[in-house]
């Protein structure tokens, strides 16, 4: 059992970010932090770091009986998406107003590519309550939003002219 643990080699990786996976000849690493320890049968490993919004990287990782060894894996940020938030709008009511960012883009339904960022919605149409909703667009996100606008019953009983009979 000695000469087996003797033979096991000890390698120190530290990743960038801390929040990496690591995977070993496919095999999950535990462990958390910029810092992992490995310990490895001698011969040729395959290492995998990847991480959330950065580009994996694999390095092949070569040890003898023993060896104690470090390595360093810093992961590369992806690139932000660029270009245009494809929106779409539809509505419960036929014939609604499509206003986005206070410009009316369409009655009943709307689909564009727009700029991302931050836009406000808005859906109108008589006899019901307006629709309103701030967004926060990412390029390239593709979002369906649908106004189920609610009747307006804001005339009471005294515009009932069922109460005027009475």
């Amino acid at each position: 059992l000695e000469t087996a643990l003797a033979a096991i080699a000890h390698v120190t990786m530290t990743v960038e970010p801390a929040t990496a996976v690591v995977r070993v000849d496919g095999s999950l690493v535990g462990g958390e932090g910029p810092v992992r320890e490995l310990r490895l049968d001698p011969g040729q490993h395959n290492v995998r770091v990847e991480a959330e919004h950065h580009e994996p990287e694999a390095i092949t990782v070569a040890v003898v009986d023993g060896e104690r060894a470090q390595r360093s894996v810093t992961l590369a940020h992806l690139p932000e998406p660029t270009g245009p938030a494809t929106l779409r709008v539809t509505s419960a009511v036929a014939g609604a107003s499509i206003l986005v960012d206070g410009i009316e883009v369409g009655q009943g339904a709307y689909v564009d590519e727009i700029e991302a960022g931050e836009h406000v919605v808005e859906v109108t149409a008589s006899g019901h309550l307006p629709f309103r909703r701030t967004l926060r667009l990412s390029a390239g996100e593709r979002h369906d939003l649908h106004a189920s606008l609610l009747e307006d019953g804001s005339g009471g009983l005294l515009e009932d002219p069922v109460f005027w009979l009475i």
